[in-house]
């Protein structure tokens, strides 16, 4: 078993909490990264998980037969057992128990891919809008690339302080209801003051549920590959005045949702 070699300073903490995020640097060494990657590409390009709704094409339509936009897998440990015994998850466990508590676990990972030059954008959104809307939860992701992330790849933007705002309106992407993916609609708070966060290989950056991020299309010659682990601490049920109306999930539940319910 690996130990963390992960400890935050009282500022790095301090910082997630009045920001919602933070990077991190190498939660990984580069002999690992190269194991991750190998699986990581081979899990993509045999489609694995798609029999089981785990495998599913975040950015496009899901068509069979057509093209990922922006493939997605969830629940990479089940198709990969042997990414649980990782320096890196050791770490990303260390840091969600720094940030939140002893008490949670990583519950569910999962891998987007954005292929060269042709995947979308990310739109901005809250983890927690995908989430069960009778629980209160408490929990964040840790977002490592694989290869160094630079703005033409698609890196990551978040707007600080955003995980304060409560969850906010979403609607499916492009308001498009046969697209998994979900965005906040366009105007309901102001996206001036986001970070752009180019980030190295091994990196990480952790942030919370509920903090806005997005990530810019793919505009380089290689594909984008980013492996995720969410830490959750808790998930409990709302009381009698605390409900919430995800209105943009009260009809179809997507393949992407439900999977996602499963994991946690």
């Amino acid at each position: 078993m690996y130990k963390p070699n992960v400890i935050l300073s009282d500022s790095q903490i301090t910082q997630y909490k009045e920001q919602g995020f933070l990077q991190l640097p190498q939660l990984s060494n580069s002999g690992e990264l190269e194991l991750i990657l190998d699986i990581y590409d081979r899990i993509f390009s045999s489609q694995a998980g798609r029999d089981t709704g785990n495998y599913l094409d975040l950015g496009g339509v899901d068509a069979e037969g057509s093209e990922p936009a922006m493939p997605q897998i969830l629940d990479m440990i089940a198709l990969a057992p042997e990414l649980e015994h990782t320096q890196l998850r050791a770490n990303t466990l260390a840091i969600g128990k720094q940030l939140y508590g002893e008490g949670g676990n990583i519950k569910g990972d999962m891998a987007i891919l954005k292929p060269a030059r042709t995947a979308p954008e990310t739109p901005w959104h809250q983890d927690e809008a995908y989430w069960e809307v009778d629980k209160k939860h408490r929990a964040c992701s840790t977002w490592v690339p694989l290869l160094d992330v630079t703005l033409e790849m698609g890196c990551m933007y978040y707007l600080p302080g955003s995980h304060k705002l409560g969850i906010l309106p979403h609607q499916r992407m492009n308001n498009d209801p046969r697209i998994h993916a979900l965005q906040i609609v366009v105007g309901c708070t102001d996206l001036s003051t986001a970070v752009a966060c180019p980030i190295k290989a091994g990196e990480a950056i952790v942030h919370d549920q509920r903090t806005l991020h997005y990530a810019g299309p793919n505009l380089s010659d290689l594909p984008r590959r980013a492996y995720i682990s969410g830490y959750r601490f808790s998930s409990v049920d709302r009381v009698a005045g605390e409900e919430r109306d995800f209105a943009w999930a009260d009809t179809e539940r997507s393949r992407f949702t439900d999977t996602i319910e499963k994991l946690k």
